[in-house]
């Protein structure tokens, strides 16, 4: 298949490039590099590059906090509805954000100094960018509210909700450690609560991977932080209930 034709199918199914106009992806194309992100070790984390932002399309991206002695937790997850670097297109940070691959999948690459003229030049891109920032804003704040106040198994239940949108399917790629990680739970907390809601038949295990079988089910173990937050991504539509 032609690099074009590749290029131009991922950007339909990033939000942002989205919404661009055609004149400013023209401009954005030559800048654009289609590139496959697999998913990380469990554990591993990175320091995200000031150089590139990511505009995923079929990736999912954890962005996390790191404790002294190594220990993460989530404090957004972001997909093919948001930009992963946002933040370096305003500066440069003070710190570098740490990251991980949670579902493997492809994104647009684009360097960081190339958007900064954009984000000055063109008045749509700095409204999304903007709009952005300010959602994940908003889903940070929430993530803190649901590490705070809610059980294991709702944050499970609720990140393989999120997960399962973000995909449009319902086979959720993720080992018990990754979710772990990426929630900050022991591996052994996360088993048994997905054991206890496979005896509800609303997940089944497989290699590697859990596959939602009852969406509503699942919903009503999740948390409140779930309605929230896909009304601030805009997360539609509904996962696919087929295999």
């Amino acid at each position: 298949m032609p690099a074009l034709t590749a290029l131009d199918r991922h950007k339909d199914k990033n939000s942002v490039i989205r919404r661009l106009s055609n004149i400013d992806w023209a401009n954005w194309y030559r800048h654009c590099r289609l590139e496959k992100f697999e998913p990380d070790l469990p554990g591993s984390v990175f320091r995200f590059s000031s150089s590139k932002i990511i505009f995923p399309t079929s990736a999912i991206f954890s962005i996390a906090g790191e404790s002294q002695c190594n220990e993460l937790a989530e404090s957004s997850m972001i997909g093919n509805e948001s930009i992963v670097g946002a933040w370096n297109i305003l500066e440069d940070a003070p710190y570098r954000i740490s990251f991980f691959v949670q579902t493997g999948g492809f994104g647009i690459v684009i360097p960081t100094a190339f958007l900064r003229l954009e984000f000055i030049r063109s008045s749509t891109f700095r409204r999304l960018v903007l709009d952005n920032t300010v959602s994940l804003v908003h889903y940070a704040n929430q993530t803190c509210v649901c590490y705070r106040h809610h059980s294991p198994q709702q944050q499970i239940a609720k990140t393989l909700l999120l997960t399962a949108h973000r995909i449009g399917g319902r086979r959720v790629s993720m080992t018990h450690q990754r979710i772990a990680t990426i929630l900050g739970l022991r591996r052994e907390a996360v088993s048994l609560a997905i054991i206890d809601l496979a005896r509800s038949h609303l997940v089944r295990q497989e290699r590697g991977c859990t596959v939602i079988t009852d969406f509503s089910g699942l919903k009503q173990k999740s948390c409140e932080c779930y309605d929230r937050l896909v009304e601030l991504l805009e997360l539609r539509p509904q996962p696919s209930t087929s295999n």
